[in-house]
């Protein structure tokens, strides 16, 4: 088997035709796993959907769908897109506001008594807290 400009080839070589995946392969994998019938191309929604649920970087899913520009990612999967890294404004607060925290472990307790705004995880689900410098 020689390099091919295509990524699936079936038994000749040949690059596999859609309809016939979808036929032979897609509807009767759906029908086996008792899931409800739907297009292969439904499938592109569900890849988009799980890499930005699971943090994936909205312009690498952009690159795999074959997007032009951002536009459509944010239209259609905004809701899906998550930052479970950090809490928002949170890099802000530890790279510039407060550089120190970055080169020292500080006890989260501690912090908060010494004035550290952004506090314990669990105090900053209290609500908002009043920033001072």
């Amino acid at each position: 088997m020689g390099k091919s400009e295509y990524v699936f080839l079936n038994q000749y070589d040949e690059p596999v035709l859609p309809m016939s995946t979808n036929f032979h392969v897609w509807k009767p994998a759906l029908k086996e796993a008792g899931l409800q019938p739907r297009s292969l191309y439904q499938t592109r929604h569900t890849f988009a959907t799980l890499m930005l649920d699971a943090g994936e970087h909205p312009g690498w899913v952009q690159k795999m769908m074959g997007h032009e520009t951002m536009q459509m990612i944010y239209e259609k999967y905004y809701s899906y897109i998550k930052n479970y890294e950090r809490d928002e404004g949170s890099a802000f607060m530890k790279h510039v506001y407060n550089p120190v925290a970055e080169k020292n472990e500080v006890d989260p307790d501690k912090a908060l008594r010494e004035g550290d705004p952004k506090g314990t995880p669990k105090e900053r689900e209290s609500g908002p807290q009043i920033l001072t410098p």
